[in-house]
C-alpha cells in the first residue's frame, strides 16, 4: 500500500523540479539579453568613407555534438532532459544563427550525420561549406566553415590534423580548418579564416600549446599573399576562432595575443608559473622536435629557407597531400630555444573582464569560464624576408617580443561584438542547454570591416593554389 504513495511523491517531486527549472529558464531569458555592442573607435567612420570597405558578420559556435552529449550524459543530470533532445537543440541553434545572420559561420562539434541538416536549415544564407571531421574512427564530430557565396569566393582551403604519429605532444585527434576567401566584388581583397577545437584535458596545457604552434605555423604559410617589390611579404588579414579549451591569459593564449611566450621555466604539463620553494618539473626548452619542421617562430622550415608554401613535413591522413623531406641543412638555432613567437599580430574580440563583476563566460566546466574565442589581426604586417630567415637574437626572450615588421593601416577593423553574459548572469541561467540555449557553450560573434587595400601592386607574385 506504500508503493503508490511513493510513486506519487516521486512524481510530484519531479514535477516541482521541472517547474522550477522552467521558471528559472524563463527568468534567465528575460535577465540575459545578448545584444550587439559597438566598438568605440573614432577612426572607423573616417576610414570607411575615405577608403571604402566591406562590412560582414562573423559567428563561431561550439554546438555540442549529440553523440558527445549522449556519451557523457552524467554531465547533464541537472538539466531539463527534454531540452537535451537533438530536435529541440537544433531548433534553438537555428534560431540563434538566424538572429545573428552571419556572412561567415564557424562551427565546432558538428556531427557528420547532421551536416546535411545544417546545410538545409541555413539554405537562405547561400552558404558554401567546408567540413573536417576529427581524425580517428571513433569520432563523429568535427569543424565547419560556412561562408556566404554571394559575398565571398573560396581561394583555397586546408585542413589541419594535430595528430602526428610518434610525437608525444601531438598524439590527440583534434583538427582545424583554414580557408582563404576573397571578395566577389574585388578578388584582390582576401581574408583568411581558421576554426579549431583544441584538446579538452585540463591537465595537458602543453599539448594545447603544441597544437597552437602547429596552427600558427599553418596560418603563417597559408595567409601569405605575395612578395612586394621591395622583398617584403604581404599577408591577408586573419580571423581565428573556436573552442580552445583554455582560459584567458594562460600560456597558449599569451602566445596568440602577445606574439611571444617563454615556456622554458613553466611547469611541465600545466604551463604555469612555479611558486618559489616548490619543486615541480619544468617544461624545458624542447616542445616540438626539429624533425617536425616547425620553428620556434611558428613557421615551417620550408617557408623560412625556400618560401615553400604548398608542402610541409606534417603528416596528413589525406594521401594526396605530399610532404617535403627535411632540408639537408637547417639552423638549429631555430628550434628548442625555450620560447615561441610569431608575427601575426592577433587580438581577442572580447575583453574578458577578468576579476570584475563584468567577467564574461562562454561555458560551464565546474565553474563559469571563457574557453571560446575570436582572434583577429589588428593590422597587417609586412615582413622583411631576410628577417624571416634569421633565427633572431639568441637568449631566453629572443631579444624581442615580436618579429620585426612594418605596421600598416588596418585592413580588418572590428566594428561590434555580440556581447557575452557575465558570470552573474550565467548563474541566473543555471544550466545550458535549456529551453532557449541549444548548446553547452554560448556563441561568439562580431562585425568587421574589410578595408580596401591601400597597397595594390600589379607586379605581385600570386600565391600557390593548394
Amino acid at each position: 500500500s506504500n508503493q503508490p504513495t511513493s510513486t506519487t511523491s516521486s512524481s510530484n517531486s519531479n514535477s516541482v523540479e521541472l517547474y522550477e527549472n522552467l521558471s528559472r529558464a524563463y527568468k534567465a531569458q528575460r535577465f540575459v539579453q545578448r545584444n550587439w555592442q559597438k566598438v568605440r573607435d573614432d577612426t572607423t567612420s573616417i576610414e570607411t568613407s575615405k577608403h571604402g570597405g566591406t562590412e560582414f558578420t562573423f559567428m563561431s559556435y561550439n554546438i555540442l555534438a549529440q553523440s558527445l552529449l549522449e556519451n557523457h550524459n552524467y554531465l547533464y543530470l541537472k538539466h531539463n532532459q527534454s531540452t537535451l533532445l537533438w530536435s529541440h537543440r537544433y531548433d534553438c541553434l537555428m534560431r540563434e544563427i538566424h538572429f545573428i545572420k552571419p556572412d561567415i559561420l564557424c562551427v565546432q562539434e558538428l556531427q557528420d550525420v547532421h551536416v546535411g541538416q545544417f546545410r538545409q536549415g541555413l539554405k537562405t544564407f547561400n552558404y558554401e561549406l567546408v567540413y573536417k571531421k576529427r581524425t580517428g574512427h571513433e569520432h563523429k564530430d568535427g569543424c565547419a566553415i560556412f561562408f556566404n557565396k554571394k559575398l565571398f569566393d573560396l581561394v583555397h582551403f586546408h585542413t589541419v590534423e594535430y595528430y602526428q604519429p610518434n610525437y608525444e605532444l601531438l598524439n590527440r585527434e583534434n583538427v582545424a580548418i583554414i580557408a582563404k576567401l576573397c571578395l566577389k566584388s574585388n578578388p584582390k581583397e582576401t581574408l583568411v579564416i581558421a576554426t579549431t577545437h583544441l584538446l579538452y584535458n585540463p591537465r595537458r596545457q602543453d599539448i594545447r600549446l603544441a597544437q597552437t604552434q602547429v596552427l600558427l605555423a599553418e596560418l603563417d604559410r597559408l595567409a601569405y599573399d605575395y612578395h612586394l617589390p621591395d622583398g617584403k611579404l604581404k599577408y591577408s588579414p586573419i580571423i581565428i576562432c573556436g573552442d580552445f579549451n583554455l582560459q584567458p591569459y594562460t600560456a597558449p593564449y599569451k602566445l596568440i595575443t602577445d606574439g611571444f611566450l617563454n615556456y622554458e621555466s613553466l611547469s611541465s604539463r600545466y604551463l604555469e608559473d612555479i611558486p618559489k620553494n616548490e619543486y615541480v618539473n619544468k617544461c624545458g626548452r624542447k616542445l616540438l622536435p626539429p624533425s617536425l619542421g616547425i620553428t620556434d617562430d611558428c613557421q615551417h622550415i620550408g617557408v623560412v629557407q625556400n618560401n615553400i608554401r604548398n608542402q610541409t613535413m606534417l603528416h596528413h591522413s589525406d594521401e594526396r597531400i605530399t610532404r617535403i623531406d627535411p632540408p639537408p641543412n637547417y639552423n638549429d638555432d631555430l628550434f628548442s630555444r625555450g620560447y615561441l613567437r610569431h608575427s601575426l599580430n592577433l587580438s581577442s574580440v572580447y575583453k574578458h573582464n577578468l576579476n570584475t563583476i563584468e567577467q564574461e563566460a562562454t561555458t560551464y566546466q565546474n565553474e563559469w569560464i571563457t574557453v571560446d574565442y575570436i582572434f583577429y589581426t589588428k593590422n597587417i604586417q609586412l615582413l622583411n624576408n631576410n628577417n624571416n630567415k634569421s633565427g633572431g637574437n639568441n637568449g631566453n626572450n629572443g631579444g624581442k617580443k615580436k618579429i620585426n615588421a612594418n605596421k600598416q593601416p588596418d585592413d580588418l577593423k572590428l566594428l561590434a561584438i555580440y556581447n557575452l553574459p557575465t558570470i552573474e548572469q550565467c548563474e541566473q541561467i543555471y544550466t545550458i542547454p535549456n529551453l532557449f540555449f541549444g548548446s553547452d557553450h554560448f556563441a561568439t560573434a562580431a562585425k568587421f570591416l574589410l578595408n580596401s587595400s591601400q597597397n595594390n601592386y600589379d607586379d605581385c607574385k600570386p600565391p600557390t593554389k593548394l
